[in-house]
């Protein structure tokens, strides 16, 4: 545990209670990686227990002190890489394709194949060409004729990308980017993230950065 961290240490031949559970309950709305019950060799009342298992207090027993820590390390290990991951979630991700010769309708939306070279193409993310200018946005992503949220390097996929026109703004051949704002490059950035991305997606975000840089007439944009 952290230096100074508060947690609920339930001693031996101590059984615990509702009150427990009740005070893990306060200290979880203010850090949820704080309330948790430590039980070394304890029992859980009845009454206890149904608080838990309905407020979602974690109770961690064992009656070996080295092991009770090390499981709630490893649960606070998985809690601190959900939050990150929920975090990466809510931003933008890098990726670039590139059109394959399978064209399924040329508009209203085009459906065209394309290949994943670098990052990430998910649903609902505009796409821009290799000068900065705005193409249309990806509304849906199949693989094998099944939706998927996202499209990952290597894959080859069908696309539905409301805007452009097969054979005017797009053909066969060409490579787009996921489009980004600088806000959201710079925070993927940010070293709590940019530890999240993959090597592909680093490699393409500094692409975008690249183009930006020199379509956008932003000379610094997205430096930190």
């Amino acid at each position: 545990m952290e230096q100074g961290a508060v947690a609920n240490f339930v001693s031996p031949v101590v059984s615990i209670t509702k009150r427990d559970v009740i005070e893990a309950q306060l200290i979880k709305e203010q850090n949820e990686s704080l309330g948790i019950i430590l039980s070394f060799n304890a029992n859980v009342l009845p009454d206890a227990k149904n608080l838990a298992d309905k407020e979602k207090i974690p109770i961690f027993q064992n009656d070996v002190i080295y092991r009770l820590l090390e499981d709630y390390q490893n649960w606070l290990n998985e809690l601190q890489n959900k939050e990150k991951l929920k975090l990466l979630s809510d931003i933008t991700r890098p990726g670039k394709i590139r059109l394959l010769p399978y064209v399924f309708r040329q508009n209203n939306p085009a459906v065209v194949g394309v290949e994943v070279v670098g990052g990430i193409l998910s649903p609902k993310k505009m796409l821009i060409d290799v000068e900065n200018n705005r193409i249309g946005i990806v509304l849906q992503v199949q693989d094998k004729g099944e939706n998927i949220q996202e499209a990952k390097v290597g894959m080859q996929v069908a696309a539905s990308i409301e805007g452009p026109t097969v054979g005017r703004q797009i053909d066969t051949g060409d490579e787009l980017f996921v489009d980004l704002n600088e806000n959201n490059a710079l925070l993927l950035q940010t070293p709590d993230i940019k530890q999240l991305l993959s090597a592909s997606e680093i490699g393409i975000l500094n692409e975008i950065i690249d183009l930006k840089r020199k379509y956008s007439g932003q000379r610094y944009w997205g430096l930190p």
